[in-house]
């Protein structure tokens, strides 16, 4: 992966992200350098929607840093509050420790049929809260 550039915005809409990867776009095409095979981004709709418009030959990844920052985020309300450990240190509570190891189990899942029988799994033991953000989302 390499990273090309930096870009500052004063917004996040759609017109910010226009302006900054038609930019890009120019710089590309003055230097002769083709579209990218890929592009990983956080999930930004407003890129994402962008970047499908004007990098119709890219394939747009999610990445996966974000993906799990947001699960950790927005599921850990569904689980049990964090625990002290004899040390007075604070921990996850064991039942999302163990939905966060099935969760990268999940992911890291190498066919259709192991996805599949880990996520029916998954909602067997874990909140539904919790498995509909990570379904929907």
């Amino acid at each position: 992966m390499v990273q090309i550039g930096v870009v500052f915005l004063s917004g996040e809409k759609e017109v910010d992200y226009t302006w900054a990867l038609e930019q890009l776009r120019n710089i590309m095409a003055k230097n002769s350098v083709e579209e990218p095979l890929s592009i990983v981004t956080d999930r930004e709709l407003a890129l994402i929607k962008v970047l499908d418009t004007l990098f119709l030959r890219s394939i747009h990844l999610l990445c996966r840093w974000h993906v799990n920052i947001n699960v950790l985020a927005k599921t850990k309300k569904f689980f049990p509050p964090p625990i002290k450990d004899s040390d007075s240190k604070v921990k996850r509570h064991p039942k999302f420790q163990e939905f966060l190891s099935w969760w990268n189990i999940l992911l890291a899942s190498t066919t259709k049929k192991s996805y599949n029988d880990q996520l029916i799994e998954m909602r067997r033991k874990f909140p539904a809260q919790a498995m509909s953000y990570v379904e929907a989302t």
